[in-house]
């Protein structure tokens, strides 16, 4: 095991849209590299046109993160392609791209972020609980908490 304990875990086949309830389904998610992500420190992989349909998930029990995971019969993991990048390097996808990362079995750190965007008529559950950053015009619906960006 490597020095990063437990929390560097695989992450299994999914969808977003899966793990959170938006009408319609409209979202644009970065992985943004924050360390460089290789095929041996687990990088990323997507599906080709797996955006195109919803696939079938199931919930494991005893997951506290990505209960859900795809059904692996309804998709071939052989065709993943995989998204390599440098420090500072991102990838975009949307909400219905399923996507996979592999255990972290080096000793190289494997660090991104995800911001989401999407736009105000959109709605997500809970938005009246989200701090939400405007990248352009206004919150024309009202429904979410707009915050000042930081300085």
């Amino acid at each position: 095991m490597s020095e990063q304990g437990d929390w560097d875990t695989e992450i299994p086949w999914h969808q977003d849209c899966a793990y959170y309830q938006i009408s319609p389904n409209v979202n644009l998610s970065a992985w943004i590299a924050v360390d460089e992500t290789t095929r041996e420190n687990g990088c990323m992989q997507v599906i080709s046109g797996s955006h195109k349909r919803l696939y079938p998930h199931i919930t494991t029990k005893g997951l506290h993160r990505f209960s859900k995971h795809a059904d692996p019969a309804s998709f071939d993991a052989g065709k993943a392609v995989n998204i390599e990048l440098k420090a500072g390097q991102f990838a975009f996808f949307n909400e219905s791209t399923l996507h996979y990362s592999p255990p972290n079995r080096s000793e190289k750190r494997r660090f991104g972020i995800t911001p989401r965007i999407t736009v105000p008529f959109v709605k997500v559950s809970r938005r009246e609980s989200l701090n939400v950053l405007m990248l352009k015009g206004e919150d024309y619906m009202g429904a979410y908490n707009v915050v000042d960006p930081p300085e």
